[in-house]
């Protein structure tokens, strides 16, 4: 869950936009003439402001700043942490890429990652296998599914599992 600070800033960022001169390149027509999105944008947006660039990078260093302290907090408290399993079916460079990113961005907030790695030629039963094995592991909180090839039914990458 995002603080509130973090809340505030995106929220500032999001009236800095809507709020901006409207010959400015950020803005489609569309956007341009449409209404805030929210009342208290509405309000700012009466108020005198210029638009501003927003630091995205900051924001979600912030952010998972923010996410670390609460999971520390947890694992205080509950003695775990959440945890993130990641089935990649495939070896498509970008696809491994993607999961690697994920790996990482787990370490830097304190999650548990895990995974499996699975061929293309996998069958079905192989991969409800794998997903059947990080159900039951206590430690696993997220499941996703990194697939390079289409297999039937398949409607969604990610899973709750708990």
């Amino acid at each position: 869950m995002v603080n509130l600070r973090t809340s505030q800033r995106l929220n500032a960022a999001q009236r800095t936009l809507w709020s901006a001169p409207r010959h400015l390149p950020l803005h489609s027509k569309r956007m341009a003439s449409s209404q805030p999105p929210t009342a208290a944008a509405a309000a700012t947006a009466s108020q005198e402001q210029t638009a501003g660039i927003i630091d995205g990078k900051e924001i979600a260093e912030d952010i998972r700043k923010e996410i670390a302290t609460e999971v520390q907090q947890l694992k205080d408290k509950a003695g775990r942490v959440p945890g993130l399993a990641v089935v990649l079916v495939g070896s498509r460079e970008d696809s491994e890429t993607y999961v690697r990113s994920k790996k990482k961005a787990c370490a830097e907030v304190g999650f548990e990652s895990f995974g499996i790695d699975l061929l293309e030629s996998c069958s079905q039963e192989e991969l409800l296998q794998a997903v059947a094995n990080f159900n039951a592991d206590p430690k696993v909180s997220c499941l996703q599914k990194q697939l390079d090839a289409v297999l039937p039914h398949d409607d969604a990458s990610s899973y709750s599992v708990g």
